[in-house]
């Protein structure tokens, strides 16, 4: 049962580093990518990854909600990584 919720809090933690904004791997990879561009050019990128991983995410989320009859996490999270990434303030 504890490895069952190490892996959990390991798939959490790996989640959380993808180079999208609204997470912390996407502020990582802005500070990364702003040294190399503009500030503007690393918001404008990460903003695209951040779009195309949400829309990639959303239909990915439904496909699982649909097979599994009821999980929407994904969705949910995608969702909301799609809105923060589509918003003006991101």
């Amino acid at each position: 049962n504890c490895d069952f919720f190490i892996g959990v809090n390991t798939l959490f933690g790996v989640f959380n580093l993808a180079p999208v904004l609204p997470l912390d791997g996407g502020r990582a990879f802005y500070a990364s990518i702003a040294k190399l561009f503009s500030e503007n050019a690393a918001f404008l990128i990460l903003k695209i990854l951040g779009t195309v991983a949400g829309v990639l995410g959303c239909c990915i989320g439904v496909l699982l909600l649909i097979k599994s009859k009821g999980n929407f996490t994904l969705l949910l999270i995608s969702s909301a990584v799609l809105t923060a990434n589509l918003s003006d303030t991101g």
